[in-house]
């Protein structure tokens, strides 16, 4: 009822958010209708999505939501227009965007480039195994967690205990927390 009548009112227009995928996001980058109304309403989904992106994968997505955050100070502070505040915005998720594919550059399907990327959170140097321990973890994960997994207490635990197994062999700065954001990860892909 309550969504009947902001139809009918038109406040559901106004309101909407869009998605990355929704074609009507993309309108206001090209638009010079009125910019800012664009931007509060790029800031607004932006922001959005970034918190879905961070529940998914923080480690991945931090850099891009960091880049928003920053853009939208800017902004608000009026260091930056509305139409440079746009091109920034469009860029950060042309960025992500290109990211997402990214894994196809290399020898690692998308959840290993995930656990690839936590691993690089961690990293002192140049580590050329990364890869080969993210493929490993992946193939872990993949062969040793059936559905459900995820409320088995003692298998949580073994799998934990294989992660740390493989990243404690890297040499890693604090690699004793790698473990944690890998179950982390996991949990929402395996």
């Amino acid at each position: 009822m309550l969504s009947e009548h902001l139809t009918i009112t038109g406040i559901t227009t106004l309101c909407q958010l869009h998605d990355i995928n929704d074609p009507e996001f993309w309108q206001d980058f090209s638009d010079d209708k009125d910019i800012q109304i664009a931007v509060v309403r790029k800031s607004a989904e932006l922001l959005q999505i970034m918190q879905k992106k961070l529940d998914e994968n923080e480690l991945y997505y931090a850099t891009f939501s960091k880049r928003v955050k920053e853009v939208l100070n800017q902004f608000e502070q009026g260091q930056i227009q509305g139409a440079e505040t746009l091109k920034k915005y469009e860029q950060i998720i042309r960025d992500m965007q290109a990211s997402l594919g990214a894994h196809t550059n290399t020898s690692l399907n998308q959840k290993a480039y995930g656990i690839l990327k936590i691993l690089e959170a961690f990293q002192n140097e140049d580590n050329i195994q990364l890869e080969a321990t993210a493929q490993a973890i992946d193939a872990l994960y993949t062969s040793e967690a059936p559905s459900g997994w995820q409320l088995k207490e003692q298998l949580r635990k073994q799998l934990r205990q294989q992660v740390r197994t493989l990243v404690f062999k890297l040499g890693l700065s604090n690699w004793k927390d790698i473990p944690a954001k890998v179950e982390e990860y996991a949990i929402k892909h395996y």
